[in-house]
């Protein structure tokens, strides 16, 4: 189903004693992709990786790389609610670590992620703006793309809304503005996935249900224009 593509996958120029390893799956083949992001307003660079492990065996290294000692240290969190990708993530000395990843033939292919939010309160103020968001929503990461010629956007935010309350936003928000529907589905009041078209542009939402009650709520927007 088509799905916001969390591309939390970000390596920011910061001292590299400063920034916890976060190292590739065994048999892979690992590049940068050059500076064609922006993760809440700063220029980042990406990892690619390619390895003859399968998706399985890559959550399994993690958990491995990273055991789970409750409450001290929980170890990696992996969610696989934005099919085909699998995202795992970690949370280590303040930075986000994240590797999202997909089968790709026998093995997989995937994104290596170090990211931490600036300290700038400028940058911090200009997260997610031009993106619709309900009344009393955080932003927790902006993260722009540039590739082929597309751009894209994926802005992850917070509020203690309901998973429904935020679907019902979005949904007459874009129809307001005239999108299309494309996509309007509820998955056992735990998620709901929205999908929009408006002349080439694309917008795919997907609210899920937080830890303390609300939502998450990402918003990937796909255009050939800036926003």
């Amino acid at each position: 189903m088509p799905c916001a593509l969390f591309v939390l996958a970000v390596v920011i120029a910061l001292p590299a004693l400063a920034i916890p390893d976060l190292p590739p799956p065994p048999q892979s083949m690992v590049a940068p992709a050059g500076n064609n992001m922006k993760l809440n307003g700063v220029t980042v660079s990406v990892r690619h990786f390619r390895s003859q492990r399968n998706v399985s065996e890559v959550i399994q290294f993690y958990r491995d790389e990273f055991p789970a000692s409750l409450p001290e240290d929980p170890g990696v969190l992996v969610t696989d609610v934005l099919q085909p990708w699998t995202v795992i993530s970690r949370m280590e000395d303040g930075y986000l670590l994240t590797v999202q990843t997909k089968p790709e033939g026998r093995g997989s292919s995937g994104i290596l992620a170090i990211s931490k939010p600036p300290n700038d309160p400028d940058l911090q103020d200009d997260m997610g703006k031009r993106v619709p968001k309900m009344d009393g929503s955080d932003v927790i990461s902006d993260l722009e793309t540039k590739d082929d010629g597309k751009k894209g956007r994926v802005v992850l935010v917070t509020n203690d809304h309901s998973v429904k309350s935020n679907a019902d936003f979005y949904r007459e928000r874009y129809l307001a503005e005239g999108w299309t529907p494309v996509m309007d589905q509820n998955i056992d009041n735990q998620m709901h996935t929205l999908a929009f078209n408006d002349m080439g542009q694309k917008v795919n939402i997907v609210a899920m249900r937080g830890q303390d009650g609300g939502a998450v709520v990402m918003i990937n927007v796909e255009k050939t224009s800036w926003f």
